[in-house]
């Protein structure tokens, strides 16, 4: 996996961009705890990235996975 962060200074104050690349053998967990799935991509003691969505979030990063699959599976 490769993480790449970018701090950004805006108006409001700080802010964060990550870019992320998933390999074939990263380990991505789930866990689910007050009302978000925390997901992790990275294994424990390497670089990691977090990632808490509510179940709204997690129905669209679903749905447009599931249209990115159909498309990269030329379906």
């Amino acid at each position: 996996m490769r993480l790449i962060v970018l701090d950004m200074i805006s108006a409001e104050g700080t802010s964060a961009e990550t870019w992320v690349s998933v390999s074939d053998e990263c380990p991505i967990t789930c866990e689910v705890a007050d009302g978000e799935a925390q997901f992790r991509f990275g294994g424990a003691g390497s670089s990691a990235l977090e990632m808490a969505l509510t179940e709204q979030g997690l129905a669209n990063l679903l749905r447009v996975g599931g249209e990115a699959l159909r498309s990269l599976r030329g379906q």
